[in-house]
Formats: C-alpha cells, structure tokens, sequence
C-alpha cells in the first residue's frame, strides 16, 4: 500500500483529573526527523518517546506536542520564588546601573528556564502509561491519515499513467509516418 510522507494525528486522553493531548504532525523527509515538546516533568522520559515514535512511524519530519491540563484547564505549575527574587534584584540593579529604563522585568523573568516549573517535579508511573496510550492513539491516527493520502495518491497516479496509455496509442498511427520521413 502506497503512504503519503505528510500527515495529521490527534488523540486525547485522561487520567485523573488531568486530559492529556497529543498532536503529531508529519512531513516528508529523507531521514527520521522529531521535534517533541512536552511538559518538563515528561523531559526524561523523551527518549521512551522517541522509541515509541520509531516504531510506530517510518521516515519523515514529525513534530509532537504533547500537553497535560487539569481539570480546571490550567496546567499544574510552582514559582521558584527564591529564584525568581534573585533575578529580579539582580536585573533591577543592572538596570539603575546602566541607567536604563526599567522595562517589565516580571515578564521577563518568567521566560527564564526553571523560574516556572510544573509542581510535581515527579513523574507517576500510572500517568506516564496513560500519556503512552494516548501517543500510540495519535500516531494510529496518522497512520489512517497517512494511508488514507496514500490511497488519493496512487488513485492520481493510476490515473495520469492511464492518460500516458491513452496518449501513447494516439500517438502510435504517426509513428509510421515519422520514420519514412527520417529516411
């Protein structure tokens, strides 16, 4: 069976209190390319991901966003307030001593890695299975997207080769003619 390179697949799942969401997204590539973003707690268990991407996926360019919220929509995060105070005493003094126009320092130190965590810091075995589930359900579901362009493909293909056919034996009366004339 003809499988097209580009394709779709989502899946959401639960456990708990949380939904997890997985949204995989390929294209054509020469070699296996993946791009995974999940949440922190998740960031050690990436290359379990990856195997499991592997096997289930041949060849190509596939992004992976992976997203668990509670119930209540937000997902489970804790300010390092001692971190975040540090950098802020720190870059208001940088600021007085550079003479610069003090900016919104808040935003800025929030996008600084590990001032914002998620709050768990651990992953549970129990949920870490249901994230894995929940994968292999969107990468069947990009398999079916896969196979279904698969199918417009080789239907487009059969057709153009039957128009060449087609063609062709149109073609072939003049065949004659073209070689007494090249003689």
């Amino acid at each position: 069976m003809l499988l097209s390179m580009t394709g779709y697949g989502r899946a959401t799942g639960s456990f708990g209190e949380k939904t997890i969401s997985v949204e995989l997204r390929a294209l054509n590539s020469k070699m296996t390319d993946l791009k995974i973003r999940l949440p922190g707690d998740y960031k050690e268990k990436e290359i379990e991901l990856r195997k499991i991407i592997n096997d289930h996926a041949e060849r190509g360019k596939i992004d992976m966003i992976i997203d668990v919220q509670n119930a209540d929509g937000a997902a489970s995060v804790s300010l390092n307030e001692a971190l975040f105070k540090g950098y802020h005493r720190e870059l208001r003094r940088l600021v007085a001593e550079l003479g610069m126009e003090s900016t919104d320092l808040v935003q800025a130190i929030l996008r600084i890695p590990n001032v914002v965590a998620s709050a768990s810091g651990e992953v549970n075995e129990d949920e870490w299975a249901a994230v894995c589930e929940t994968v292999k359900r969107a990468l069947d579901q990009l398999q079916d997207f896969r196979q279904q362009e698969g199918k417009a493909l080789e239907a487009d293909l059969r057709l153009r080769v039957d128009n060449i056919l087609t063609l062709l034996q149109q073609v072939a009366p003049f065949e004659k003619d073209r070689f007494e004339r090249m003689r």
